[in-house]
């Protein structure tokens, strides 16, 4: 389950960190971005792009040895569950309540919970893999 989803998370974000990073108005236009000003498209590139291909880079590192699974599931789980309660924060101070920011909320916080209850779990040593270092 845990390699499993750290590959699947991987893919998701190289994925469309390289649509930002090739088509910047494909990321900005769902939640309603205006990439039309100068420097926008550059911004979008950076942190849509950059930073979702860097996070899966970061989660590929981590699926190729179980040793690291746990770095990446805690790196995962704490980074998507900012993000998703920023955009929570957002919604309710702005009250734009869209389909694609309630999908994208539900992402953040279901794959950040599930990330950080495996995590959890390794520390327990209930699902420590084999090779896998156990921790106190």
């Amino acid at each position: 389950m845990t390699r499993f989803l750290l590959w699947a998370l991987a893919i998701v974000f190289i994925a469309f960190g390289g649509i930002a990073l090739v088509d910047p108005s494909a990321m900005s236009g769902p939640p309603g971005l205006d990439s039309s000003a100068p420097g926008a498209t550059t911004e979008v590139r950076a942190l849509y792009g950059g930073l979702q291909i860097g996070l899966g880079v970061l989660l590929v590192w981590s699926a190729l040895d179980p040793a690291r699974w746990a770095s990446g599931l805690l790196a995962y789980g704490l980074l998507l569950g900012a993000v998703g309660d920023c955009r929570f924060i957002g919604l309710l101070i702005e009250g734009h309540w869209t389909r694609f920011h309630l999908f994208a909320l539900g992402f953040e916080w279901i794959t950040a919970v599930l990330a950080l209850v495996l995590w959890w779990r390794m520390r327990q040593g209930a699902a420590v893999p084999a090779g896998a270092p156990q921790t106190a």
